[in-house]
């Protein structure tokens, strides 16, 4: 998807590729909250920051009518069905597309980092909750679809109901270090 959509924006002029990145960055923001952050750490396990902007990416590649279900409720995320993929970071490509494109044409001077702007957020909106199951009975449907799930961990594995099959994500050094740091044996 992120490929298609570099080719499609690299036809358009720097005008729409901006106006674009512009669309792209408010509906990222959209998906910037507590919320969202601990339903893609219940999918994915442990999300950084970067993670977490691939994340968003990832749902906004999937569209319109999923963008705006899951920014209206984030445990809407339940009805996604490669849920695994947003934690492999497809969403990067997708969400660097207008920058690639831009940069390609003009270099990576001051002035194309001036065009667009890294996103500057503080921290996600909304209320965070702390307990795991509390986050468990607020996102009750993505609950039910992932019997155990990432909260507190590392990036590690999850099992989806919808095929009861364990599934490895991001099987990363990081998330071995950070499973070794919590004392949790290693996946």
């Amino acid at each position: 998807m992120g490929q298609l959509l570099t080719e499609h924006l690299s036809t358009l002029d720097d005008a729409a590729v901006i106006a674009f990145e512009q669309h792209y960055l408010q509906a990222a923001a959209r998906l910037y909250t507590w919320r969202h952050l601990q339903a893609a750490e219940m999918a994915c396990g442990f999300v950084s920051e970067d993670v977490f902007t691939d994340w968003r990416a990832f749902v906004i590649a999937h569209g319109r009518a999923t963008f705006e279900a899951v920014a209206s409720d984030a445990d809407a995320l339940a009805d996604v069905a490669d849920l695994p993929a947003g934690c492999e970071g497809t969403g990067e490509v997708f969400g660097s597309a207008a920058l690639s494109v831009y940069y390609d044409r003009h270099g990576q001077d001051q002035a194309a980092l001036d065009v667009f702007p890294f996103e500057d957020l503080d921290e996600p909106a909304g209320p965070r909750l702390r307990e795991h199951d509390a986050v468990r009975a607020d996102l009750p449907r993505l609950a039910a679809r992932i019997r155990h799930d990432g909260l507190g961990k590392g990036p590690g594995t999850y099992v989806d109901r919808r095929s009861n099959v364990l599934t490895r994500l991001l099987g990363t050094v990081t998330g071995t270090v950070l499973n070794h740091l919590n004392g949790s044996p290693d996946h």
